[in-house]
């Protein structure tokens, strides 16, 4: 009871923030309230393995209590078998749409129902025809808690893209205008959802004006073209032997 209630209420969590993050209000908040997703991700997780730890409690209160008759029938098994079912379409459902963090943590929060469900009705019934403790054991898996906030969590503190995604920034950097004679510096760190992407090129001082803007211009917009990209910022510069604009 306690699972559906909380898995009921994790989802609430997490469509709500979906809600919030697609209602723009530019005034208010003029970056976006993509990280409204990012937080419910972490709030979600968290009540998840809160509910993980109540749930480890009361199996350890129930193996120091001895030894206790448990009773799985057939009306058991089918609203089980039913739940599994539901939870496998659902898997399959927000899977499809993984490109979205809400539906991808929601996916992974099906998948590991349908596995601790299974799992749940095998002890159960071990614990039934056999080994008594084998059902209490059930409340030791690891359910869909904490697995996701350590790595949601980097993404508010701004952790560093991958090699692979900043060597594919400086190669659109490089390739987008013969005027671009030197990629000075490619930084990507995480925001929410997406990557700010800060992208350093070097110009000829004889540029005019109106078409280094132009170039910046398209350059940014090509990368924030790209799925993982929340913004972007291209920086001219005629020179590369300058001191870094800003220290981190």
């Amino acid at each position: 009871m306690a699972d559906a209630f909380m898995d009921l209420a994790s989802s609430v969590v997490l469509v709500f923030a979906t809600v919030s993050a697609a209602d723009k209000n530019p005034q208010h908040y003029p970056a976006g309230k993509q990280r409204f997703e990012t937080a419910a991700i972490v709030v979600f997780s968290c009540i998840m393995g809160s509910l993980s730890v109540e749930l480890i409690i009361e199996g350890a209160k129930a193996l120091m209590e001895g030894e206790h008759e448990t009773d799985i029938n057939a009306t058991n098994l089918s609203c089980i078998a039913f739940a599994v079912g539901v939870k496998s379409l659902l898997y399959i459902y927000c899977y499809a749409l993984r490109q979205y963090p809400t539906a991808m943590i929601l996916a992974q929060d099906h998948r590991n129902d349908v596995i601790l469900n299974v799992t749940g009705v095998v002890l159960s019934l071990v614990g039934q025809y056999s080994i008594w403790y084998a059902d209490p054991l059930e409340e030791f898996s690891l359910r869909s808690g904490f697995y996701s906030t350590g790595e949601r969590l980097h993404s508010f503190i701004g952790q560093a893209a991958s090699r692979v995604f900043l060597n594919r920034i400086t190669f659109i950097a490089m390739t987008h205008d013969v005027d671009i004679q030197l990629v000075d510096t490619v930084r990507a760190y995480s925001s929410g959802a997406g990557y700010f992407v800060e992208v350093d090129i070097v110009m000829d001082p004889n540029t005019p004006l109106h078409k280094a803007h132009d170039i910046a211009e398209s350059l940014q917009n090509k990368i924030e073209r790209l799925d993982d990209v929340e913004r972007a910022f291209v920086h001219i510069d005629y020179e590369a032997t300058h001191t870094p604009e800003h220290s981190y």
